[in-house]
């Protein structure tokens, strides 16, 4: 790895281990070298150098620099065929250091005849088929070892026996990470014309909180659910006719909102957020691809603003439409089918660079695709106060 500009010096100065010591004994040239490390799952080996290491690479303030300089990478992406009701894993990565977990990341581990319901953080959320019959479980495809954790049902809830990312049945169960920890959300949707409940369960694999229930008024008769997402403890649930009805699950007074997608967006969208940033939605516009993000003003009232609009190349040297399928946790990534070729092609937003993946679906319009992305942040070792010296 590069030194700085300190180190280079005190090591033609004095030599190694002069500069060895300044580091140790300063903890912002220290900082930067964990700082250098390009891989989460390193600052967890940097950390077991010592105390004082785990104290540097769990810092607050360093995290924020460390996925600043080091974005969040994509180790591949799983594809549900559901014409075919099977699950691939197609791997992205050509990082060295990622080979071994990525070799990891299929179903090598767990029963073949799942569904996958959601993907965060290096987990996976998956059901068992047949959708009549199976359960629910939860997954680590880069921690083996943990097996496959099962998932219980809260009682009133399992008649409903369905669970599917795109159910247009007037009820629908989803079952959803919550955010960056390890909790689980479950969430009970009924549609009876312009009348919208939502029952929403908190909890983890075994253990379920006190239901929450909220209903409300939507602004048209509406059909089916399309899909869900849930952004810093909001739930939001995308609807037919271009409507988004949140519900902030954790707030003191439960209201359900609805927000309508701009005018110029149509059925063909994805949601997406970045850090503080709000809500992202992200939709094909003939060959191009475009981004919104949504604001509320001072008087609480939905703000739409055109953030980013441009060209995919792919599809219009094609000249094929494409279907937005999926978006990256942390909205770095979109991933998009091309409708005749049927193929997969992933875009970086920040770069807008492509690349195509001559993986043949199977009807578009009902797959799937759920990323799987590096862990962040990183789960460091326990520190024993009790025993706090610097080794």
């Amino acid at each position: 790895m590069d030194l700085p500009d300190e180190l280079l010096h005190l090591r033609g100065r004095r030599g190694g281990e002069a500069a060895m010591a300044a580091v140790i004994g300063d903890d912002d040239l220290l900082r930067e070298i964990p700082l250098r490390l390009g891989f989460p799952a390193f600052l967890v080996h940097a950390a077991l150098v010592s105390k004082r290491w785990l104290r540097v690479a769990a810092d607050t303030v360093f995290l924020r620099r460390f996925r600043d300089r080091h974005p969040p990478r994509i180790l591949g992406f799983y594809v549900n065929h559901c014409s075919t009701l099977r699950t691939v894993f197609v791997s992205v990565s050509e990082a060295r250091e990622l080979r071994y977990a990525v070799n990891r990341a299929g179903f090598h581990h767990c029963n073949q005849s799942v569904r996958i319901a959601d993907s965060r953080n290096g987990r996976l959320l998956l059901r068992s088929l047949p959708f009549g019959c199976g359960g629910y479980t939860m997954f680590s495809p880069l921690c083996p070892a943990r097996g496959v954790l099962p998932i219980r049902l809260p009682p009133e809830l399992l008649h409903i026996g369905r669970l599917s990312p795109l159910d247009y049945s007037s009820q629908c169960l989803y079952l959803l990470f919550r955010d960056n920890n390890d909790g689980i959300v479950l969430v009970s949707v009924r549609l009876s014309g312009r009348k919208l409940s939502a029952r929403v369960y908190v909890g983890q694999s075994d253990a379920w909180g006190e239901a929450i229930l909220a209903e409300g008024e939507l602004p048209v008769p509406l059909k089916f659910v399309r899909s869900m997402m849930i952004v810093n403890d909001k739930l939001y649930i995308v609807l037919d006719n271009c409507y988004i009805c949140g519900l902030d699950f954790v707030a003191p007074r439960l209201r359900l909102f609805v927000v309508k997608v701009p005018d110029k967006v149509g059925a063909d969208f994805k949601l997406s957020h970045g850090d503080d940033s709000g809500l992202f939605l992200i939709h094909r516009d003939r060959f191009h691809l475009s981004v919104w993000n949504h604001q509320m003003d001072d008087n609480g009232e939905d703000r739409w603003e055109l953030v980013d609009r441009f060209v995919v190349r792919a599809a219009q040297d094609r000249h094929e439409r494409f279907r937005v399928c999926a978006v990256s946790e942390d909205g770095g990534f979109v991933f998009l089918c091309l409708w005749t070729s049927r193929t997969i092609i992933s875009v970086d937003l920040r770069s807008r660079k492509e690349t195509t993946y001559e993986i043949k679906v199977q009807g578009i319009y009902f797959t799937t695709i759920f990323p799987l992305m590096t862990i962040w942040p990183p789960t460091f070792p326990t520190l024993n106060d009790e025993d706090d010296h610097d080794e």
